[in-house]
């Protein structure tokens, strides 16, 4: 049989969703990780029916019941293992194009070392704020007002080989931010700080309400020769980049290449490029799975993300003609696990609040403020009730405490609606000098079928303070009885 040659190829790579760990995860803390399977587990509702129907079902068993929609073309689906070093983006798109990477590029859980930062100084004459790791939107937050008085812009890594830096555009315009970001990267291209990418962050909006905008720039690593790309190339076809894949792979000479604001707008940009492609390759990176919630640890965020995508996908199987190719692929993993809580998996506290915890936080109007769900309360306890308001996805507000983690489960409402005890005591009157009792426990939350409440004794036994029994039971706010009485 004569083997047919596809004269176009469509690749989307979407960014960090991982389908199970390597042999090697254990060196970089990932065993057990599998992304699409936890989010399977989480999510027993969610339906990927074009993604399913092209042989997700066979690699995730958890979608094997799942609605699969039904292809008149062949289609293959299976796992792939990375040959190379390391488990960032760089690494895994360039082993996608035929680079292999024996070292893999550092990363920096402590913050970038001082040699490096005097470097910097000595080459640019700027010095910075935060230099940890940490989540963009919560440090431009929290680090924000100070950026705008101090003019300093704010330095900041992740889990992965990346130098990040945001800066106000008002503070420091996009233009001089990309060179600052290009000196950086001179700097770091070879040596211990030789990080895979450094990436200017520009923001906007005022304290309290600072957005990132879509003049993210990405300055990798120059890309080692020969690779795909360059072939392509070399043999007049055309290559298209949509997302950060122009970035990723600098210094090649790009048919077109498409910047984007999220996977949505990834899709659109992939659909409409598609149509002027006659023979080559249409590169695509969706980076909301990982830049939105895999960092942010917001699983149920991930889920519709792919949701969406898979809806995306559907409209764009109905265009491709039999002369071309689609692969779908990831660059990396995601491990959602429960350790220490990192800065990057908190959020700042919500502003005007009058009760502030961990878990949520209270104010008399809704929060609009990014990463943060607000909700009204007043369909439980009347109008002008207040709201509620909760971090979305798997993060915690940043409050002063013990460095302990106690963190459990997700941060839906449903953790946070738990009853709780306010104990009223129905004393005799004063003249009866009978002594009284007050409840003396920590916790004013019922959290477990079996609780013990603690009371002690306000005074002493004696001619005064007559000795009495009190019969204790649970009220509603309405004063109605709900439970039995005890002694």
């Amino acid at each position: 049989m004569k083997k047919t040659v596809k004269k176009k190829a469509i690749l989307l790579v979407l960014d960090s969703v991982g389908i199970g760990a390597l042999p090697d995860a254990a060196l970089y803390g990932d065993q057990g990780a599998n992304t699409l399977g936890r989010i399977a587990e989480t999510m027993p509702s969610l339906e990927l029916p074009y993604l399913n129907g092209l042989g997700l079902h066979f690699l995730v068993p958890q979608f094997v019941q799942r609605k699969k929609a039904v292809f008149k073309n062949p289609c293959y689906a299976g796992r792939m293992a990375e040959r190379s070093n390391g488990k960032d983006t760089i690494t895994g798109h360039w082993e996608l194009m035929g680079i292999l990477t024996e070292e893999p590029s550092p990363t920096f859980p402590n913050g970038f070392p001082e040699p490096l930062l005097e470097q910097i100084a000595q080459r640019t004459g700027v010095t910075f704020l935060g230099n940890e790791v940490a989540s963009g939107t919560e440090i431009i937050q929290r680090l924000g007002a100070a950026h705008m008085q101090t003019g300093k812009p704010i330095l900041y890594t992740s889990a992965d080989s990346v130098l990040q830096i945001a800066a106000h555009e008002d503070i420091l315009p996009v233009p001089q931010l990309y060179q600052l970001c290009a000196a950086i990267r001179e700097i770091t291209s070879s040596g211990p700080y030789k990080v895979g990418r450094v990436i200017a962050r520009p923001f906007v909006g005022k304290e309290g309400a600072y957005q990132r905008t879509a003049n993210r720039h990405d300055f990798a690593l120059p890309v080692p020769s020969p690779n795909l790309l360059e072939n392509l190339l070399q043999q007049k076809k055309q290559v298209f980049s949509v997302g950060k894949i122009g970035d990723i792979f600098s210094g090649i000479s790009f048919t077109q290449a498409v910047h984007t604001n999220d996977n949505e707008d990834g899709m659109e940009q992939t659909r409409k490029l598609y149509q002027q492609l006659d023979e080559g390759l249409l590169f695509v990176n969706l980076v909301d799975f990982d830049m939105k919630y895999g960092h942010r640890r917001d699983i149920w965020g991930y889920g519709h993300a792919l949701a969406s995508f898979d809806e995306a996908l559907g409209y764009l199987l109905t265009e491709i003609d039999d002369d071309t190719i689609v692969i779908i692929t990831a660059d990396h993993g995601f491990f959602y696990k429960r350790g220490k809580v990192e800065s990057y998996e908190k959020t700042t506290k919500t502003t005007n609040s009058t009760k502030q915890k961990t878990r949520y936080s209270y104010t008399d109007s809704i929060s609009n403020e990014e990463g943060i769900l607000s909700i009204n309360l007043d369909y439980v306890f009347g109008e002008n009730s207040g709201y509620v308001n909760i971090p979305r996805g798997n993060i915690i507000f940043a409050r002063q405490g013990t460095g302990i983690n106690y963190v459990h489960g997700g941060i839906l409402p449903q953790e946070i609606i738990i009853p709780v005890i306010d104990f009223k005591s129905t004393r005799a009157s004063e003249e009866s000098k009978k002594v009284g009792i007050t409840y003396s426990g920590l916790s004013a939350k019922i959290t477990n079928a079996i609780t013990y409440l603690e009371f002690l004794q306000d005074n002493n036994i004696d001619e005064n303070n007559k000795p009495c029994r009190y019969l204790l039971h649970f009220e509603d706010e309405d004063g109605n009885k709900i439970s039995d009485e005890c002694t």
